[in-house]
């Protein structure tokens, strides 16, 4: 694959602030950027040549290439459940790829902010949890020759948009389980069946369904190994006490209880697939696509949004906010971040401990160790 395969942005068209960063790694920025076409985006900014603790590898487009590959995977899917690509960008030393934003961040998030959403409606989890297994069913069944599977399912990598309409990310990592097709590169799956692989999703999803059920997140750990559901009957009990005498909330929470038990079995011959489980959760009325389900689920994105933390902060070009660096720029102080100055030399001071960065240095024997 190359740029020209993708659809090509202009880096210029991208504004971003320091306050928008959402993520970084050591040689790959996520940040939120505004387009006038397409409004508020999510973009992946890599750098073109990587550096690996300090190693810099022999292939300077080595950046590009992992980056290239990422956009690959996310281009193959088109579903109203899975985060979109909407194109790629190329400058002097940084490439990034524009991906659809989801506004409430991810689920795992949504769930533990109990003080800021006190109360998540029943027909909202029940249909948050339809809407996984809407994107599972899509990789699972993605063509007549070709099945995928996510490998990662998690309330981590479920992001919500501002309507609460689930988006499931962190897609490049899937991988083409169809017989004579690639593995897991991460995972000791090289034997397994491509049915084994699919139903370790819906296993994975068993525990999302927990989580939306009981609002407890649940540590890698668990979501790494869990003999039975059985233990946690004591939780399923008392939250069906709480529901009360409302019938639709009991129903709801029945059908997503009996999910959670059935996708978490240890039995694999008893673990429905996704269509099973979708069409097991989906059974009776679904209104809650409706409009006044959609006002009540945008009201309750607004709370939780309002109270997320905002940093205000000028608006730049992704060009100008991230830009190679060449011989002609000023050294930065920042190069050596636990000391006040340099000498008067631009010489890097013989001794100063970093312990001391924010407090006031006393008087070395020294003369160069005086800030």
């Amino acid at each position: 694959m190359s740029f020209s395969d993708f659809h090509r942005y202009d880096a210029n068209e991208f504004y971003t602030g320091k306050g928008d960063r959402l993520g970084k790694k050591e040689n790959m920025t996520v940040c939120k950027c505004h387009h006038n076409d397409l409004d508020w985006v999510v973009v992946k900014v890599f750098k073109r040549r990587l550096n690996l603790f300090g190693i810099l590898p022999k292939d300077e487009n080595e950046g590009f290439r992992i980056m290239l590959h990422e956009a690959e995977k996310i281009k193959m899917f088109d579903h109203e459940n899975i985060i979109r690509l909407y194109g790629v960008l190329k400058w002097p030393g940084f490439g990034g790829i524009a991906l659809e934003i989801a506004e409430c961040g991810d689920l795992g998030g949504f769930l533990g902010s109990t003080v800021y959403v006190p109360d998540i409606p029943w027909w909202l989890r029940q249909r948050m949890l339809l809407e996984l297994f809407q994107a599972l069913r899509y990789l699972h069944n993605y063509s007549d020759t070709k099945s995928v599977a996510h490998g990662n399912v998690s309330s981590r990598n479920i992001l919500l948009t501002r309507k609460l309409t689930v988006k499931l990310s962190n897609i490049q990592g899937t991988r083409d389980i169809s017989e004579g097709g690639d593995v897991f590169e991460n995972r000791i799956h090289v034997l397994e069946s491509p049915e084994h692989q699919k139903l370790l999703d819906i296993y994975s999803a068993s525990h999302v369904a927990y989580e939306i059920i009981t609002r407890r997140i649940l540590t890698a750990a668990e979501y790494g190994y869990l003999t039975s559901l059985g233990h946690r009957a004591t939780n399923f009990a008392q939250l069906e006490e709480n529901l009360g005498g409302n019938d639709v909330d009991i129903s709801i929470f029945n059908k997503m209880k009996d999910t959670v038990i059935k996708c978490g079995s240890t039995n694999e011959a008893e673990r429905p697939d996704a269509n099973a489980a979708f069409r097991m959760l989906s059974q009776g009325n679904l209104d809650f696509y409706g409009e006044k389900s959609s006002e009540e689920a945008l009201f309750i994105a607004k709370q939780y949004s309002y109270y997320q933390p905002q940093m205000a902060s000028v608006k730049k070009p992704l060009d100008v906010a991230f830009r190679a660096k060449t011989k002609e720029d000023p050294k930065e102080v920042t190069q050596y971040p636990f000391l006040h100055t340099l000498n008067e030399d631009n010489s890097r001071p013989t001794f100063c401990s970093p312990i001391l960065t924010h407090s006031k240095l006393p008087s070395w024997p020294s003369a160069n160790c005086n800030p």
